[in-house]
C-alpha cells in the first residue's frame, strides 16, 4: 500500500498544486476558489506549458511542469507575506466547529469515493484499463512520457514513429497524466493516478465549492455552508454518473473528468466579485483548461450559467449581483478564448463530426422520458442492476428542491437542474430532432454524457436543501422551546446527524454497487482486452523490433499497450483508423489481401512493418462511425484484415499463447512481387 499511497499523493500534486500556484500569483486567497477551481487550472497550466515548451524546443515532463508551478507558489507565497494580517480574526467557537464538521463530512465523502475506485482497481494502480477509449488514453500518456511533446499541434499523432500527421485530441487530462507517470515510473499508474485524483478529489472539492456558493447565496452563514458543502461531495462520490458510469461505459475519462470539474467552474464564475479583475486571467486559464479536458464542457458550464442567472434574476439582490459580475466575466472570457485559440481553432473542423453521431438511443412516449431522466437510474453493462435506481437520493432531492422552492432560495440551482431534466427528457422523446440537437450534439448525441448533467446538481440540492431545512428547523424549535445553544449550532448538529445517516446506508449501498461496476472494466473485468497472452506477446516482441519498424496490429485488441508498456510503435492507434489517414482503416480491412493488392504492398513496404500481431478474442465494439464506414455500421471484434495469415507468402508465426499469435513479416518477399 505504501507504493500505491505515493503514487497516489504524486497524482494529487500534479492535479492541484499548479492550478493552486496560479490561484495564489495573481492573488486570490478565497478557499471555495482553490477547492474548486485548481483542477481545472492546472490542465490549463499543463497545457500552456506544453506550448512554451514546443516554442522553445524544451521537453514537457514533470521537470518542467514542476518548474513552473514552483514558480507561481513561490509568487504566490510571495503576495500572501505581503498582504498577510497582523491580527488575524477571531472566530465564535460554534463557527470553528461548525466548519470543522463540515470538513470532516468532506473528508468522509473522500474516503468513500477513494475506496470505492481502490477497490475497482483491485487495491492497485497498476492495473490496466480495460474498456474502448482508454486505448488512446494510455498510448497518448505513454507517448507524451516518451517523446515530451505536449503542445496542442503535435497531439495526437497518428504515427508514433514520425510524429505525423496529428489529429488533434484535447490533452489536458493525459498532460497531468504524462508527468505523474514520470514521477512514478508509470504510464499505467499515472493514468490510473490522474483519474482517481480527478474523479474522486476533483470531484469532492468542485460540488463542495459549488454547494458552498450556492448555501451562501441562499442567504445560509459562512460555517454551515461549509457544512452544505461537505454534504455535497458526501452525496456527489455515491453517483453513478457521470464518474462511474463514464469510466465504466467506453472509458471516457476526460469527459467524465470535465464533468465533475465543472461544478467548480461553476461556482468560481458565479462568485466573481464586481471589479475582480484579478479573476480575469485565473478564469482564462481555466477555459484553457476546460477545453484542454474536454471541450463540451464548454457547452456544460455555458448553458448552466446561463440558466442559473435567469434563476438568480428571480430571486433577491440578483440583478445587482449580475451587473456586478458582467465586466469581469466578458472579458475572462474574450481573454479565455485567446489563451483556448490554438486549441479552438483546430476544434473548428471537427464540430460537424462531433454532431453528426447518431443518436443512441430510440423514441420513447414522453412519461417514460421523465422516469428515465430523472429516476437516476444506474447504468452500464451489468444487468443485475438494470432496475435498480439511486432512489434515497431521488427522495432527497425532491424532498430538499420542495424546501428550496417554499423558501424562495438558489432559484439558480433549480433552473439549471431543471434545463438539463429537459434536455435529456427532450432527446429522449425525439433524439437528435427537437430542440435540444443544438445541445446534444456538442456531446456526441450520447445519452449517457447528456443525462449525466443531471447527477451533477443532485448533491447540491440535496446539501443546500438540508442545511435550509435544519435552519428553519432550529429557528423553530428556538422559538417554542427553551433550548440555550444558537440556532445556527442546532442546524449544524441536524446536518452532521443526516450526513452519518446518509453515509451509513445509502452511501455504503451506492459504493458497494459502483465499485462492482468499476471491478468489471478494471480488475475483475468481463472485457479481455488486455491479459496475459498479450502481455507474454509484448515481452516476445521486445528487443526484436528494429529502429523505423512498426508492428502491424488492431487498436481494438488491446496490442497498442505494446507501445505504453515497450515503446513499440504499433500501426493503428485508435480501434477503426483515421479518417484523414486512409492507410490505417485500408490495412485493417484488407492486409491479408497483400499477394494481390499491390496497394496493400506498397503501404506495407512504405511503413516498415515486419512483425504483424493479431489477438483472436477481441471485445465487440460498436462500428458506427467508422471512416468511409467501412467496418458497416454493425458490431466490430477482429479486424477482417488479420484473420487468415497462416500460409500468406513471407508470413511466418513465431509466437503462440492462447489467442494471441505473432508473425514475422518478410518484407523481401513483398518487394519481389512488385
Amino acid at each position: 500500500m505504501l507504493v500505491e499511497g505515493v503514487s497516489l499523493a504524486a497524482a494529487l500534486a500534479v492535479v492541484l498544486l499548479p492550478g493552486a500556484g496560479l490561484l495564489a500569483a495573481f492573488g486570490v486567497r478565497r478557499p471555495v476558489w482553490f477547492a474548486g477551481f485548481a483542477a481545472v487550472a492546472s490542465a490549463g497550466v499543463a497545457t500552456l506549458v506544453g506550448v512554451a515548451c514546443a516554442l522553445l524546443g524544451v521537453a514537457y515532463n514533470a521537470v518542467s511542469l514542476g518548474a513552473v508551478t514552483a514558480l507561481l507558489l513561490l509568487v504566490g507565497t510571495f503576495r500572501w507575506w505581503r498582504a498577510r494580517k497582523e491580527e488575524p480574526r477571531r472566530r465564535p467557537r460554534w463557527g470553528v466547529i461548525t466548519t470543522v464538521a463540515g470538513v470532516l463530512v468532506l473528508l468522509g465523502g473522500t474516503a468513500i469515493g477513494l475506496r470505492t475506485w481502490l477497490s475497482g482497481l483491485g487495491g492497485t494502480l497498476a492495473t490496466v484499463p480495460q474498456e474502448h477509449d482508454t486505448i488512446v488514453h494510455s498510448e497518448l500518456v505513454s507517448y507524451v512520457m516518451r517523446t515530451g511533446h505536449g503542445a496542442t499541434w503535435q497531439l495526437l499523432p497518428v504515427d508514433f514513429v514520425s510524429g505525423q500527421p496529428v489529429s488533434f485530441y484535447p490533452a489536458g487530462m493525459h498532460l497531468l497524466a504524462a508527468a505523474t507517470g514520470q514521477l512514478v515510473g508509470d504510464p499505467i499508474r499515472g493514468l490510473n493516478g490522474v483519474t482517481i485524483a480527478l474523479l474522486v478529489i476533483g470531484l469532492v472539492l468542485s460540488t463542495a465549492a459549488l454547494a458552498h456558493v450556492t448555501a451562501r447565496r441562499a442567504r445560509i452563514g459562512g460555517p454551515l455552508a461549509v457544512v452544505a458543502g461537505g454534504v455535497g461531495a458526501l452525496v456527489a462520490v455515491g453517483m453513478n454518473a457521470p464518474t462511474i458510469t463514464m469510466a465504466a461505459q467506453g472509458g471516457v475519462l476526460p469527459n467524465a473528468a470535465a464533468l465533475a470539474l465543472a461544478p467548480g467552474f461553476l461556482a468560481v464564475v458565479l462568485s466573481v466579485r464586481p471589479r475582480q479583475w484579478s479573476a480575469v486571467p485565473v478564469i482564462a486559464v481555466g477555459v484553457a483548461g476546460l477545453v484542454a479536458l474536454h471541450p463540451s464542457a464548454v457547452m456544460t458550464v455555458g448553458v448552466s450559467t446561463v440558466a442559473w442567472w435567469i434563476g438568480d434574476l428571480l430571486t433577491r439582490g440578483g440583478w445587482t449581483r449580475l451587473r456586478g459580475q458582467f465586466l469581469p466575466l466578458v472579458l475572462a472570457g474574450v481573454a479565455g478564448i485567446v489563451v483556448a485559440s490554438p486549441m479552438l481553432i483546430k476544434l473548428v473542423g471537427q464540430a460537424g463530426k462531433t454532431s453528426a453521431f447518431p443518436p443512441d438511443v430510440a423514441a420513447v412516449p414522453f412519461l417514460t422520458a421523465l422516469e428515465r431522466a430523472a429516476g437516476l437510474g444506474f447504468t452500464g453493462y451489468l444487468p443485475e442492476y438494470g432496475p435498480y435506481v439511486q432512489a434515497a437520493a431521488f427522495v432527497l432531492a425532491v424532498l430538499a428542491g420542495g424546501v428550496l422552492l417554499v423558501t424562495r432560495r438558489a432559484y439558480g440551482l433549480l433552473l439549471a437542474s431543471l434545463l438539463w431534466i429537459a434536455i435529456t427528457v427532450a432527446m429522449w422523446v425525439s433524439p437528435g430532432a427537437g430542440f435540444e440537437a443544438a445541445v446534444t450534439g456538442f456531446f456526441y448525441n450520447s445519452m449517457l454524457r447528456v443525462r449525466s448533467h443531471i447527477y451533477l446538481f443532485v448533491p447540491v440540492i440535496i446539501a443546500v436543501g438540508a442545511v435550509v431545512f435544519a435552519t428553519c428547523a432550529a429557528a423553530f424549535l428556538r422559538r417554542r422551546t427553551s433550548l440555550r445553544m444558537s440556532p445556527a449550532g442546532v442546524a449544524a448538529a441536524l446536518v452532521v446527524v443526516f450526513a452519518a445517516s446518509y453515509a451509513l446506508v445509502p452511501a455504503r449501498g451506492y459504493m458497494n454497487i459502483n465499485a462492482h461496476y468499476l471491478a468489471s472494466r478494471y480488475s475483475d473485468s468481463t472485457l479481455d482486452r488486455v491479459g496475459p497472452d498479450d502481455l507474454a506477446a509484448f515481452d516476445f516482441l521486445e528487443g526484436k523490433v528494429g529502429p523505423g519498424e512498426r508492428v502491424m496490429n488492431s487498436a481494438n485488441d488491446g496490442s497498442t499497450y505494446l507501445y505504453v508498456e515497450k515503446g513499440i510503435p504499433v500501426v493503428n492507434t485508435i480501434a477503426m483508423g483515421f479518417h484523414q489517414v486512409p492507410y490505417t482503416y485500408r490495412l485493417l480491412q484488407g492486409f491479408n489481401r497483400y499477394e494481390t493488392d499491390a496497394e496493400i504492398r506498397r503501404e506495407i513496404l512504405d511503413l516498415d512493418i515486419t512483425w504483424v500481431l493479431v489477438d483472436g478474442d477481441a471485445p465487440l465494439i460498436g462500428a458506427a462511425g467508422s471512416p468511409e464506414n467501412w467496418a458497416g455500421g454493425g458490431l466490430f471484434s477482429v479486424a477482417p484484415g488479420l484473420a487468415n495469415l497462416d500460409g500468406l507468402p513471407g508470413m511466418t508465426e513465431r509466437f503462440r499463447s492462447g489467442k494471441v499469435r505473432v508473425y514475422q513479416l518478410d518484407r523481401g518477399v513483398l518487394a519481389r512481387m512488385g
